[in-house]
């Protein structure tokens, strides 16, 4: 019997990670590494734990660290872990030089990408004027009405 607790509080733990992965709507990317970080820890063989449980550990933290390295996109996943507030610390990252190096690169990047944007005065310069959108999808035809509303206004006005 203290096998199958053991084993089903181990079992509860993942099922906790992979819902909060799964069970919402909508995940947002900044959440994945943190969740991973969980599972590795929880997936570390423990002095307290059994044999059996150790070695299930073992065989699924080397399963789940070959998945994660052929099926996330690790660096995306920084960037968005780094710019969601909740992980701003990015504690995630054990080496403080590498979470260092992950807003640098943040940083570097966006300067790039106001390098490369046009500033508001430049767009306005090279913007033509807008073109006249045709009315789609109207049940009557506006043209015959208006010609006629055209020709009375212009004998009242002459």
């Amino acid at each position: 019997m203290l096998r199958i607790q053991r084993i089903h509080k181990f079992l509860l733990n993942i099922d906790i990670y992979s819902t909060i992965l799964g069970g919402q709507k909508f995940v947002t990317g900044s959440i994945v590494l943190p969740v991973v970080a969980s599972l590795k820890n929880l997936f570390k063989p423990d002095d307290k734990d059994a044999m059996y449980i150790a070695n299930m550990k073992e065989e699924m933290l080397d399963d789940f660290k070959r998945r994660v390295a052929e099926n996330l996109n690790g660096d995306f996943l920084l960037k968005a872990t780094a710019l969601d507030a909740r992980f701003k610390n990015l504690k995630v990252i054990q080496h403080k030089e590498a979470r260092d190096e992950i807003f640098n690169n943040l940083e570097k990047e966006l300067r790039e990408l106001i390098e490369k944007t046009p500033t508001q005065k430049d767009s306005e310069d090279n913007q033509e004027a807008p073109k006249k959108k045709m009315k789609i999808g109207l049940d009557f035809d506006e043209s015959d009405e208006e010609t006629e509303m055209d020709d009375i206004a212009k004998k009242e006005i002459t």
